[in-house]
């Protein structure tokens, strides 16, 4: 079965995403991919043999180029009203379209005016174009300089499970080792622009009980906290 891609998303990623050659570039330079410890997948927008609403089951995974592919593409990623999202990562789940586990994200809208779980697989060359129903993308082109640094960061959420989530996402940000290492007091600064944000929609911050939670046993490279932010770390680098 061939990958669920054309010349037409070829094309439109050129354009609304970051040139797919610097995407490819930053998976095969990392460790992880080129000393074998996990393949890179096909240039594609969605995963062939894929089954169900897409990112939105874990049979539909969006695929991106590994964890800081994840972060890029929630980052630039908008709800129905228009704003970005805090997020943090639940853990990993299996799936039948892919050999390794995948990653399941938690995602609430900055207005809190939806919420969200989402899956990826950070295996492959490029992010994908596609985006869930009623999403979409902040295009790159239109992107500032800035921006494009801080897209790459985890401004707004977390690679890790924060307890009480969103409420004690600030506590998280202001520790965070990534911000702080870019300017002294950053990781402050952002943390009190978040708690400032779940101010203004308190009470709203409690998960819906429609919202499905795939969970499975987390196994392999991903098992420890401390295996994680290996990983973490590598693609970061």
């Amino acid at each position: 079965m061939k990958p669920k891609n054309n010349i037409f998303s070829r094309l439109f990623n050129a354009s609304s995403d970051e040139p797919i050659a610097d995407q490819r570039r930053e998976v095969l330079e990392n460790p992880i991919f080129s000393n074998g410890i996990f393949k890179i997948g096909c240039d594609c927008d969605e995963i062939s043999g894929s089954e169900g609403p897409f990112g939105r089951y874990p049979t539909n995974p969006i695929p991106v180029n590994g964890p800081n592919g994840e972060t890029v593409y929630i980052n630039r990623l908008r709800s129905r009203t228009g704003v970005g999202f805090f997020y943090h990562r639940l853990g990993t789940v299996k799936s039948s379209v892919s050999q390794n586990n995948i990653d399941q994200y938690e995602l609430v809208a900055l207005d809190a005016s939806e919420w969200n779980i989402l899956y990826f697989s950070p295996y492959f060359p490029r992010r994908s174009v596609k985006t869930p129903e009623g999403m979409s993308l902040v295009p790159w082109r239109s992107m500032d300089k800035m921006s494009k640094i801080m897209v790459k960061i985890d401004n707004v959420g977390s690679h890790f499970y924060v307890e009480n989530f969103p409420n004690s996402l600030p506590d998280v940000i202001e520790e965070s080792d990534q911000l702080n290492s870019i300017t002294p007091g950053i990781g402050k600064a952002m943390a009190k622009k978040i708690q400032n944000m779940l101010n203004n929609q308190n009470g709203n911050w409690r998960r819906p009980n429609h919202i499905p939670l795939h969970l499975a046993e987390v196994t392999g490279i991903f098992e420890t906290n401390q295996a994680k932010k290996a990983i973490i770390k590598a693609f970061l680098q």
